[in-house]
């Protein structure tokens, strides 16, 4: 199973963040993204679809509580979203369903920068810096780009869009 360490912030500072990123050069990709996330035991399992058709299956498993925050994770490539998540709502019903546009930045070869729009949400900075044999360039790299963005730790988000977006659901609710 692949790990990394996470991290994901909301934009306090903006401007501050995308004067950075720039700096980073143009993004490598502008992804749209539908996740729908289905009612499991163990971590979380999401449908990931994409604008462009192509869709992935996604469990990870992540510690949501103290300290740093690594996920381990498998994603399998999906054929037929549209039956697979019909699949998955039959089996273990739909939690909760996140949309959002997502801008995609490289650094150092191995951390990946994610510049996401949530669909009722707002603007969100995420980092993702794989792990391949230890943890210590991970975490290196990690404190380097929370430096190099000005993250403060009032705005550093512990949970998932998912969790965000049901506490709003049930907030509307009320």
């Amino acid at each position: 199973m692949p790990v990394n360490l996470e991290l994901k912030a909301k934009l306090v500072h903006p401007k501050k963040v995308l004067r950075t990123l720039k700096d980073l050069g143009n993004p490598s990709e502008k992804l749209i993204q539908t996740d729908t996330y289905f009612l499991v035991g163990d971590g979380r399992l999401k449908l990931r679809e994409f604008g462009n058709g192509s869709s992935e299956l996604i469990h990870y498993v992540r510690n949501e509580g103290e300290g740093k925050r690594w996920s381990r994770y498998d994603i399998l490539p999906v054929s037929e979203p549209t039956e697979t998540k019909g699949f998955l709502r039959r089996a273990f019903g739909i939690d909760v369903v996140v949309k959002k546009s997502r801008l995609v930045y490289f650094y150092k070869k191995q951390a990946r920068i994610h510049l996401d729009k949530i669909r009722g949400l707002g603007l969100f900075i995420e980092f993702e810096v794989y792990s391949k044999k230890n943890r210590q360039r991970p975490v290196h790299i990690y404190r380097e780009l929370v430096s190099m963005f000005g993250i403060e730790k009032e705005s550093i988000i512990r949970c998932s869009y998912a969790d965000l977006m049901r506490t709003k659901i049930k907030a509307m609710k009320r």
